[in-house]
């Protein structure tokens, strides 16, 4: 909670705005109009010489932090943003710049002379709610090793609320074939994967937890059957996320797990297939905003 002095006094008097330049930072949002609505909203027109500086950096998603320097070395902020989209964002932060004067009040507050005149009264300002959303996942990988397959589809969901995020992701690799003298084997692999992630910026660090199972097929053999194996893992996922539209990201991410597990298919008592023990994959997705 923030608390916040409010005094009115009957002979206080209004001082002019003084002039200040902009400095933003960032390209997660366009912010071109922010000097038009600050204006808009009652602030002062930006003048590119004032020593004076509102300082403005952009984060994705839909973030902003609003630094105030009145030109004397005194600083005032961050003030921390968020809003749902990018338009949100710009008149929050326009909305900020206009309610703070460009010069600072003095480090001693000054008395009121006559304190029958004064009202002093107190006003709590809850800090704004982090992000929620939901998001729909699309993507593939591919393996970055000899020891696991080619490449993975995946499909999945996950729920964000501010820095913290939780995902489910089903995935499926495309087949791995295993061709013999007298016919092949055809491996399948299908899982689930539980991602829970700590997101800073645009960089996100996350776990991973996966059950699936394999199949394994022969074809052209003398008995052809399909066997299953189970899958369970656990691994680090390192991921780069960056905003394309108000509802659209690109996600790109380096995942390594080490399987609990181990699976081998053997055609008339000899190996011919057999699991990795460690995998390391490299994939790009894409993520929607919903509703």
């Amino acid at each position: 909670m923030v608390r916040v002095l409010i005094a009115l006094a009957v002979t206080a008097s209004i001082a002019s705005a003084e002039p200040r330049r902009l400095d933003v930072v960032g390209t997660a949002c366009d912010v071109t109009a922010l000097a038009d609505q600050v204006v808009t909203l009652g602030g002062e027109r930006f003048d590119a010489g004032a020593p004076a500086i509102a300082f403005v950096e952009v984060v994705a998603p839909f973030g902003a932090r609003v630094s105030f320097d009145d030109g004397d070395g005194r600083v005032v902020g961050p003030r921390v943003i968020a809003a749902q989209s990018c338009d949100e964002l710009v008149a929050s932060i326009a909305l900020v710049i206009a309610m703070t004067p460009a010069s600072s009040p003095p480090r001693t507050p000054a008395p009121i002379l006559d304190h029958d005149l004064a009202i002093t009264r107190s006003v709590e300002i809850a800090p704004p709610p982090p992000i929620e959303r939901w998001d729909a996942i699309v993507g593939g990988a591919g393996s970055l090793d000899t020891g696991g397959l080619g490449g993975r589809l995946a499909a999945g969901v996950r729920w964000r609320r501010g820095d913290r995020s939780l995902g489910a992701e089903l995935r499926g690799d495309l087949p791995d074939d295993q061709t013999l003298a007298i016919g092949r084997i055809d491996v399948y692999r299908a899982d689930l994967a539980i991602t829970p992630c700590l997101h800073r910026g645009e960089l996100a660090a996350c776990g991973l937890a996966t059950i699936g199972v394999w199949r394994g097929s022969g074809v052209g053999l003398v008995t052809e059957r399909a066997v299953f194996a189970p899958i369970g893992a656990l691994g680090v996922r390192v991921a780069w996320e960056r905003a394309v539209t108000g509802r659209l990201a690109l996600r790109a991410h380096i995942d390594a797990d080490a399987l609990a597990t181990t699976t081998r298919f053997d055609v008339d008592a000899m190996p011919v297939w057999a699991s990795p023990r460690v995998e390391a994959t490299a994939g790009l997705s894409l993520l929607a905003r919903f509703p």
